[in-house]
């Protein structure tokens, strides 16, 4: 019997430790994961913290060169799409209404040859020359150029193109070293102010009380004049065709009122003639055998008068 009671006290004991050590592997576990949400919350803070500081550092970066430098043009207004592709291009062409001057200058921003970024020129006379440049920010500088008009004057800049010596190039323009100007124009593109290598050649120190204004070239000019004069073309004709359609409807309601006053005055019930409606009809077949090519016009003004008789 003794024996019987010491057995069940140890089956008691030993369950009951059994239980303390399961409720202190919970107690571990649910601490243990307290933790970890902590450290996730504290990382994740972390991260939105880095985000918006950074965020900020670079609005602020942007307000302090925009106040530093108000002149400065936009480099990624270099990026356009580029149809029917949708390929991104990185180019502007410039162009001068400017005499004895090369007529078009162009300024790659991701240049697909030998240079990072680079300008090609166009001369009167033998190929393109491309020389790589460096484009940067610098404080405002007041200079002269002529301007796409023929008049000359003064624009602050912040935004300097420096030509580069390039070994392979014969540099036939004596133009390494040159520094020309990128600004946004009344029109809101972006112009380049050039050497004037007509008044002011190569081999000459650059003047920049003389530069020349280069301004950006509209992309689809030719398509858009072309739009133009497609919408000039198809207002004119439709004048024409108001024009040809009130006098369509004058002789077809001629004819209605002619035979209509005909009849009116036939006194004998016993005479049959051509009704009104009939006699305008055969008036608008008769101008369609005449102007075929307007016979919607010509039907169009046979009903407006049927409406007005009717």
């Amino acid at each position: 019997m003794k024996k019987g009671y010491m057995l069940l006290f140890g089956m008691l004991l030993l369950t009951a430790c059994s239980q303390n050590e399961t409720e202190t592997n919970s107690v571990a576990e649910t601490s243990s994961t307290v933790e970890t949400t902590t450290q996730f919350s504290e990382s994740s803070s972390s991260e939105q913290s880095s985000e918006t500081s950074t965020q900020s550092t670079e609005e602020s970066r942007n307000e302090e060169e925009n106040e530093n430098y108000p002149y400065a043009v936009n480099l990624a207004d270099f990026t356009q799409e580029s149809l029917p592709d949708d390929k991104k291009t990185y180019q502007r062409d410039f162009t001068t209404n400017q005499e004895n001057l090369p007529k078009e200058v162009s300024i790659n921003m991701k240049d697909s040859d030998d240079f990072d970024k680079a300008i090609y020129i166009s001369p009167s006379k033998g190929e393109d020359l491309a020389y790589p440049v460096t484009i940067t920010s610098v404080p405002t500088e007041k200079i002269t150029l002529i301007g796409d008009d023929g008049e000359k004057r003064d624009v602050e800049v912040n935004t300097e193109v420096k030509v580069e010596e390039e070994k392979e190039n014969n540099d036939s323009l004596q133009i390494a070293g040159d520094t020309y100007y990128l600004f946004y124009n009344d029109e809101g593109t972006i112009t380049l102010a050039a050497r004037n290598f007509d008044e002011n050649p190569g081999e000459e120190d650059l003047d920049s009380k003389n530069m020349v204004e280069y301004v950006q070239e509209r992309p689809n000019s030719a398509e858009a004049n072309e739009d133009e004069d497609t919408e000039e073309s198809s207002e004119d004709k439709s004048e024409e065709d108001e024009t040809k359609a009130e006098e369509y409807y004058d002789a077809i309601n001629d004819a209605w009122q002619e035979a209509s006053d005909y009849i009116n005055s036939i006194d004998d019930p016993d005479v049959h003639v051509q009704s009104s409606e009939a006699a305008a009809s055969q008036e608008a077949d008769r101008l369609k055998m005449e102007n075929p090519e307007d016979k919607e016009v010509i039907e169009e003004s046979f009903q407006n008068v049927r409406e007005d008789k009717w």
